[in-house]
C-alpha cells in the first residue's frame, strides 16, 4: 500500500507597492511595523486546510517580496495568492516566480472575485467568492488529482463554517511587525449603496459569528500574541445592532482581564450617533476610532447614490456627536459624484473643517464592477479601462496613482483632469498644518466625556516624551503647531493626548503621501490633455 506524502502549501499576501515613494502610516519612524494589518483571510484559509496538509503563510510586507533569490523553509507543492485589484501587478508577479520554481498557483480575493477575466490565464486555479466552501472541495479534487481551474462560491456561507483563525506559521512575528491585528464578527451589510460592491459580494442580510465567545476568543488569541490593537474587519460593525452590543459588553469585560487594554477599532455608519447605548458600549470597550462612510457633504450626491441613512440627520451635528466621546471619526468621503461640480472640493473642504474630522480618507469616485454604479454607467459610455490606459501610458511612475488613486469614470459635470486636479489641491490644503490644528482644537474642545479606559493614570502620554523625539522629525514649519496642538490639549483634555498624538503621527505621514500623490497626479493630467478625443474614447469601456 503506498502512502501519499504531505503537501505543502504557501498562503502569500502580495506587498502593498511602494515602489513609487507613497510614505504609509506602518512605515512612520516612530511606529517601526512592517505591516498595517495581520493576513486575516490567508489565516481563515490554513485554518480551514485539513491537518493531512502543511499550510504555511507568507506576507511579503513583513517576510520580504518573493524573487528567484527568496529561500523558503520547505518545497511547496502549491500557492495561494490573495489581494485587491491594487494588487494586480504583484500579484502576477508572485505568480511568475512560483510557477517558474514548478508550483501550482491559485488566486483569490476581492480582486478576482470583482474581475475574474482579468485572471484567467495568468494563473492555474481562481476562486471566486467567500472561501469556506471552496477551499476545501478543491483541496479534495486536488488530493484527488483532478482539480478544476476555477471555483466559485454562488452563495453566502454560514459562518459558522468559518473557523478560528490559524496563526501558529507567524506566531512569531505578530507582536512586533503589525500595527493591527484584525477579526471578522460578521460580514454583509444592511445598506445598498450605489458604488459599493461589498453588499453584493457579502449580501444584504448580516451574518454573524455565534456565539460571541468565537469573537472573544479570536481577540484572546491575538492579544496573547502580542497584539495590543485589533480592528473588526466588517463592513459595518452595527448592522446587527443588539449583536453588536452583546459583543461590546463582552469585550469590555475581557479587556478589564488583561494587564494593559486592548483598543479596537471599526468601520460604521454615521447613524451610530443616534444610539446613546452603542457610543456608551464603544467607549467603554476602549474603542480609539471608527471609519465612517459620509462620502460627501453634497445632499444631492447622497440622494443619487442611495445614501438614505446620512440624510436622516445633520451630518456635522451627528460627526460632533460621535466624537464628543474622544473618540475620533475617520470619515470616508468621495468626490466625482454626477452631482459634483467644481465646487465640491471647497465643500468638502468646509465640511471636514466643521465637522472637526481629524484624519479625513479622501478619494475619487471609482465604479467597481458589479455594482449599480457599473450597471448605470456603462451603457452611458461613461467607464475608463484603467489598464489599457496604463498600458499606453507606459510609465511606472504613474501606475500607482492609476491602479490606487486616481478614477475610472467619466465625470457628468466637471472634465476627468478637472476633477484630478480639484481632488490633488484639496489633499494638500486638507493636510495642511494650519488646518490640521483647527480641526484638532475642534476635535479636543466638542470632547463631553471619555472612556474608563482614557481616564486610568498611565494609559496617555502624559510625560511628552514622546514627542520630544517626535518634533524633531517634522517639518520645521509645522513644529510650532504640533507644539499648539499639544499644550492645548495637555491644558484642557490631558486625557485626549493618546488620540491627538495618533492623529499629528497620521497627518505627518499624509503629507508625505500627498506629495508624492500630487506630483504623479499632475503628471497624470499632462498625459491626458495631451490625448485627442478620438484616443480617450477608445480607452471606454465598452458596454
Amino acid at each position: 500500500m503506498t502512502v501519499a506524502l504531505m503537501k505543502n502549501i504557501l498562503l502569500v499576501t502580495p506587498q502593498s507597492d511602494e515602489r513609487y515613494g507613497v510614505a504609509k502610516l506602518n512605515n512612520h519612524p516612530l511606529i517601526k511595523k512592517k505591516a498595517f494589518i495581520t493576513p486575516l483571510n490567508m489565516a481563515v484559509l490554513a485554518a480551514l486546510t485539513p491537518p493531512d496538509f502543511q499550510v504555511d503563510l507568507w506576507d511579503e510586507n513583513v517576510q520580504g517580496p518573493i524573487n528567484q533569490e527568496t529561500v523558503f523553509d520547505r518545497d511547496y507543492d502549491m500557492a495561494g495568492v490573495t489581494g485587491y485589484t491594487v494588487h494586480f501587478n504583484r500579484a502576477l508577479e508572485i505568480s511568475r516566480q512560483l510557477r517558474a520554481r514548478g508550483l501550482l498557483v491559485a488566486v483569490g480575493g476581492a480582486g478576482v472575485t470583482e474581475k475574474p477575466e482579468h485572471y484567467r490565464g495568468l494563473f492555474d486555479i481562481l476562486f471566486i467568492g467567500e472561501g469556506e466552501r471552496i477551499w476545501p472541495e478543491f483541496l479534495t479534487d486536488w488530493q484527488d488529482g483532478k482539480p478544476r481551474s476555477e471555483y466559485r462560491e454562488s452563495g453566502h456561507p454560514d459562518l459558522s463554517l468559518s473557523p478560528p483563525p490559524k496563526w501558529d506559521s507567524i506566531a512569531h512575528l505578530l507582536r512586533d511587525d503589525y500595527l493591527l491585528g484584525a477579526v471578522q464578527p460578521s460580514r454583509g451589510c444592511p445598506f445598498k449603496c450605489e458604488f459599493c460592491n461589498m453588499w453584493k459580494i457579502f449580501g444584504n442580510r448580516m451574518r454573524v459569528k455565534e456565539p460571541v465567545q468565537r469573537v472573544i476568543d479570536e481577540v484572546r488569541t491575538l492579544q496573547g500574541y502580542g497584539i495590543d490593537e485589533i480592528f473588526f474587519a466588517v463592513d459595518n460593525f452595527i448592522g446587527r445592532p443588539e449583536y453588536t452590543k452583546l459583543l461590546l459588553r463582552e469585550l469590555i469585560t475581557l479587556n478589564k482581564t488583561f494587564s494593559a487594554p486592548v483598543g479596537f477599532r471599526a468601520e460604521l455608519s454615521i447613524n451610530i450617533a443616534h444610539d446613546q447605548e452603542m457610543l456608551d458600549l464603544l467607549t467603554a470597550a476602549n474603542f480609539d476610532g471608527v471609519f465612517v462612510g459620509i462620502e460627501s457633504p453634497n445632499l444631492e450626491s447622497l440622494q443619487e447614490i442611495n445614501k438614505q441613512h446620512n440624510l436622516q440627520h445633520d451630518m456635522i451635528e451627528s460627526c460632533h456627536k460621535i466624537m464628543s466621546t474622544g473618540i475620533p471619526v475617520e470619515a470616508a468621503m468621495i468626490v466625482g459624484f454626477d452631482h459634483d461640480d467644481q465646487t465640491i472640493f471647497e465643500q468638502h473642504f468646509e465640511f471636514l473643517q466643521k465637522a472637526f474630522i481629524p484624519n479625513p480618507k479622501i478619494t475619487i469616485l471609482r465604479v467597481l464592477t458589479g455594482t449599480d454604479l457599473w450597471e448605470r454607467l456603462l451603457p452611458e459610455g461613461r467607464i475608463i479601462d484603467l489598464q489599457q490606459l496604463n498600458d499606453a501610458i507606459d510609465d511606472p511612475a504613474t501606475e500607482y496613482v492609476g491602479n490606487a488613486v486616481l478614477s475610472n469614470i467619466i465625470p457628468l459635470k466637471m472634465s476627468r483632469t478637472e476633477l484630478f486636479a480639484g481632488y490633488a489641491d484639496l489633499l494638500e490644503k486638507i493636510t495642511d498644518w494650519e488646518n490640521f490644528k483647527n480641526r484638532m482644537i475642534g476635535f479636543v474642545n466638542n470632547v463631553k466625556s471619555v472612556g474608563p479606559v482614557l481616564s486610568r493614570p498611565g494609559q496617555v502620554f502624559g510625560d511628552g516624551d514622546l514627542f520630544e523625539d517626535f518634533i524633531e522629525i517634522l517639518p520645521v514649519s509645522a513644529q510650532p503647531v504640533v507644539g499648539e496642538i499639544l499644550s492645548f490639549t495637555r491644558d484642557t483634555q490631558p486625557a485626549l493626548l493618546k488620540p491627538v498624538v495618533v492623529s499629528i503621527m497620521r497627518n505627518h505621514s499624509e503629507c508625505l503621501n500627498v506629495a508624492q500623490i500630487t506630483k504623479k497626479v499632475f503628471a497624470r493630467i499632462t498625459f491626458e490633455e495631451a490625448l485627442s478625443r478620438v484616443q480617450m474614447e477608445s480607452f471606454v469601456v465598452n458596454g
